[in-house]
């Protein structure tokens, strides 16, 4: 930002607030009936095990980059002055 006063210009730097993420809560997964799964064929098993797997890593993996992200957010804007 500039701000000009009679012949000369100051410049004024502005630290922006980092929003902070909530989390919602996970939600609960269900598994699928044991009857469920041995009607399937052993490929079919295999696939939606693996799914579900990678699902859980994936909700996981973005928790704790959200973590983070708060962490720094939190920390940097109580070094600008935004305590709350």
């Amino acid at each position: 930002m500039l701000a000009a006063s009679s012949g000369c210009a100051r410049y004024v730097y502005v630290q922006q607030r980092f929003p902070v993420i909530d989390l919602p809560d996970r939600p609960q997964l269900q598994n699928l009936p044991g009857t469920e799964m041995q009607k399937m064929a052993p490929e079919a098993q295999n696939a939606v095990v693996k799914n579900f797997d990678d699902l859980i890593l994936y909700i996981k993996q973005i928790e704790a980059s959200v973590k983070t992200y708060n962490d720094m957010a939190k920390e940097v804007n109580k070094k600008s002055g935004y305590n709350f």
